[in-house]
């Protein structure tokens, strides 16, 4: 089984599934084998498929087969630190993250040490990922044990992360920059004006309230502009480079403003501390103090986990910046004919291209046909997750479609069906957002939905994470929801168990 991601593509020919390095090309996309990234995380107490399925959304091992998780004195090493980690005794990976230091500045000069710098972190985001899943799979664990036929009802109420969880601030953010604007009559005329970006700009800088905003702005954008949708991709522009989708989340959301539709988001807090203080008062003190530490471990690395993805954005954002200057220099000598060529070749293609750029044609022909790959296998449709061939699912017509239940609550609204954050424009106040997938881009997204449904994920995706921040009940892991569902079906939506329901069809809402 393999968990496929979209990238861009140098290569003219697909890989075949099944070697050994876990990481295959399938249809223009990079796929990871499953039981792989089991293999990653199982050397940790409690870490088992079961839940790695809880925490993906999908299966690692769909085969009967049983498994044997990695052994030897390594793992018990690894087990041991995780445990010291875990019970506060040795917060070693705190101290790995604080040990970072900031990423190289953009310039070609310093390529590979940014490379060096983007490895680094990428390993420390790995090792944060793998105590949030372990400590959430602790969690479950004695939860289980402890409370028995409530631990399941409980333990979604609990899982919540620090309040600087960089992909929850950054939509409170944008929210208090939404309200401000709604207390000004002339900058919210600008703000919704049909004009260019550029030209709205300009209008603001006119007007001190406006001067503010772009101020205001230009700050969200120092500490959350590397981010983007589909950020794994460095052909992607980040929000610095273009803002136009913040713009329009801003817009988004002084509507939200102006209809009342928006969360409490701090009930989410509350309804997390009735839920501490109802475990508590049936635990023993010793019981009720494992547990409270536990969940502080919970929330300090599903943290880390999210704040140690940005930084590693942070490093793509650097990496972006250089290719992307060492495009304008190729253009200049005429090598590349467009700023995205750069992103057709590999490195050493690059730097071969840098210090010696002669057989331009041959190499400005392989882009083309690079590009025209690209171009088609972005017009195909796309697999998540791929069991054993490429086989299509066979869409399903039931009213009822289940998932799993990642953050609590129940919800009704009209459903709006998105595959892309840059349709954001359509999103209404109050719809139900119903994805294949999102990841921290999206989320600025959340605020102004009642409720979120994606195709796949997890307790520990990002959707989920952010979901529970805000208090927005979400289903994960519905399959084919984008096929069974259209825009305008008015859904109800239990994030408590995991029930998406079509109550009715009506299509022609929002079309």
């Amino acid at each position: 089984m393999l968990l496929g991601r979209r990238v861009a593509d140098t290569g003219e020919e697909d890989d075949k599934m099944g070697g050994d390095d876990g990481i295959r090309r399938i249809h223009g996309r990079v796929y990871l084998r499953l039981d792989r990234l089991l293999d990653s995380f199982s050397y940790l107490p409690t870490v088992t498929p079961d839940v790695m399925t809880r925490v993906l959304g999908v299966d690692p091992l769909p085969s009967a087969h049983g498994y044997a998780p990695p052994s030897g004195l390594h793992v018990r090493l690894a087990q041991a630190g995780f445990l010291m980690d875990v019970l506060g005794g040795l917060p070693r990976l705190a101290s790995l993250v604080k040990r970072l230091p900031p990423e190289p500045p953009s310039v070609f000069e310093k390529l590979e040490e940014i490379l060096i710098w983007v490895r680094r972190c990428f390993r420390l985001h790995v090792k944060c990922t793998a105590f949030a899943i372990g400590s959430f799979g602790l969690l479950a664990l004695i939860l289980k044990r402890w409370l028995a036929a409530d631990a399941e009802r409980l333990l979604p109420e609990l899982l919540i992360g620090k309040e600087d969880l960089q992909t929850a601030a950054q939509g409170m953010e944008l929210w208090c920059l939404a309200k401000r604007v709604h207390k000004n009559g002339a900058v919210e005329k600008i703000l919704h004006a049909g004009e260019p970006w550029s030209v709205r700009v300009e209008e603001l800088k006119q007007v001190k309230e406006g001067q503010e905003l772009l101020a205001d702005l230009s700050g969200f954008l120092r500490a959350n502009g590397a981010r983007s949708a589909g950020e794994f991709e460095l052909a992607i522009p980040r929000w610095r480079e273009d803002p136009s989708f913040l713009v329009k989340i801003l817009q988004k959301y002084v509507s939200c403003v102006e209809k009342g539709a928006y969360h409490d988001v701090y009930e989410r807090r509350r309804r997390q501390q009735r839920a501490v203080d109802e475990i508590k008062a049936l635990l023993s003190p010793f019981k009720r103090s494992v547990f409270m530490r536990l969940l502080s471990s919970y929330s300090t690395y599903s943290t880390l986990r999210e704040n140690m993805k940005y930084r590693l954005m942070e490093g793509y954002a650097q990496l972006r910046q250089v290719f992307m200057e060492i495009s304008r220099v190729l253009i200049d000598r005429k090598v590349l004919n467009k700023k995205e060529d750069i992103f057709f070749l590999t490195m050493p293609e690059i730097l071969a291209l840098v210090k010696n750029p002669d057989r331009v044609e041959d190499k400005q022909a392989l882009i083309r046909r690079r590009r025209e790959q690209h171009n088609f296998w972005e017009s195909q449709k796309k697999r998540d997750v791929v069991i054993g061939s490429w086989v299509e699912d066979a869409s399903g017509t039931a009213a009822e479609l289940t998932g799993i239940g990642c953050s609590p609550g129940l919800a009704e609204g009209f459903a709006r069906v998105l595959f892309d954050p840059s349709e954001a424009g359509c999103l209404e106040p109050g719809e139900i957002l119903v994805a294949p997938h999102t990841d921290p881009g999206w989320t600025p997204l959340f605020l102004a939905c009642k409720a979120i449904i994606t195709e796949i994920g997890g307790f520990l995706s990002h959707g989920a994470t952010v979901a529970r921040e805000y208090g927005i009940p979400a289903v994960l892991n519905v399959k084919e929801a984008t096929l069974r569902i259209r825009t305008g079906d008015f859904l109800r939506v239990d994030g408590t168990n995991g029930l998406v329901t079509i109550c009715k069809s009506h299509t022609a809402h929002g079309s």
